[in-house]
Protein backbone atom coordinates (compact mmCIF):
# COMPACT_ATOMS: atom_id res chain seq x y z
CA UNK A 1 0.00 0.00 0.00
CA UNK A 2 2.83 2.37 0.80
CA UNK A 3 4.57 1.63 -2.50
CA UNK A 4 1.29 2.35 -4.28
CA UNK A 5 0.94 5.67 -2.44
CA UNK A 6 -2.31 4.58 -0.80
CA UNK A 7 -4.32 7.05 1.23
CA UNK A 8 -2.81 7.30 4.73
CA UNK A 9 -6.06 6.54 6.55
CA UNK A 10 -6.51 3.37 4.50
CA UNK A 11 -3.03 2.23 5.54
CA UNK A 12 -3.84 2.89 9.19
CA UNK A 13 -7.08 0.90 8.90
CA UNK A 14 -5.15 -2.04 7.47
CA UNK A 15 -2.51 -1.76 10.18
CA UNK A 16 -5.16 -1.78 12.90
CA UNK A 17 -6.84 -4.80 11.35
CA UNK A 18 -3.53 -6.69 11.42
CA UNK A 19 -2.91 -5.67 15.04
CA UNK A 20 -6.39 -6.84 16.01
CA UNK A 21 -5.88 -10.18 14.30
CA UNK A 22 -2.54 -10.65 16.10
CA UNK A 23 -4.15 -9.90 19.47
CA UNK A 24 -6.78 -12.56 18.78
CA UNK A 25 -4.06 -15.02 17.80
CA UNK A 26 -2.17 -14.25 21.01
CA UNK A 27 -5.28 -14.98 23.06
CA UNK A 28 -5.80 -18.32 21.32
CA UNK A 29 -2.19 -19.31 21.95
CA UNK A 30 -2.40 -18.26 25.61
CA UNK A 31 -5.65 -20.17 26.05
CA UNK A 32 -4.08 -23.30 24.59
CA UNK A 33 -1.04 -22.85 26.83
CA UNK A 34 -3.23 -22.47 29.93
CA UNK A 35 -5.33 -25.52 29.06
CA UNK A 36 -2.34 -27.71 28.31
CA UNK A 37 1.15 -26.72 29.37
CA UNK A 38 0.21 -24.86 32.54
CA UNK A 39 -1.96 -27.69 33.83
CA UNK A 40 0.80 -30.21 33.09
CA UNK A 41 3.44 -28.05 34.79
CA UNK A 42 1.33 -27.65 37.92
CA UNK A 43 0.61 -31.38 38.05
CA UNK A 44 4.36 -32.00 37.79
CA UNK A 45 5.12 -29.68 40.68
CA UNK A 46 6.43 -26.83 38.51
CA UNK A 47 4.29 -24.09 40.03
CA UNK A 48 7.18 -21.61 40.28
CA UNK A 49 8.07 -22.06 36.60
CA UNK A 50 4.44 -21.55 35.63
CA UNK A 51 4.10 -18.42 37.74
CA UNK A 52 7.33 -16.96 36.35
CA UNK A 53 6.28 -17.62 32.75
CA UNK A 54 2.85 -16.05 33.21
CA UNK A 55 4.24 -12.99 34.96
CA UNK A 56 6.79 -12.48 32.16
CA UNK A 57 4.02 -12.84 29.60
CA UNK A 58 2.08 -9.96 31.10
CA UNK A 59 5.02 -7.62 31.79
CA UNK A 60 4.68 -4.31 30.04
CA UNK A 61 7.88 -2.93 28.56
Amino acid sequence: MLKDDAYCIDVVHQSRAVQSALKKLDLLIIEDHLNGCVIDQIRNGEEERTTDELLKLFEYK
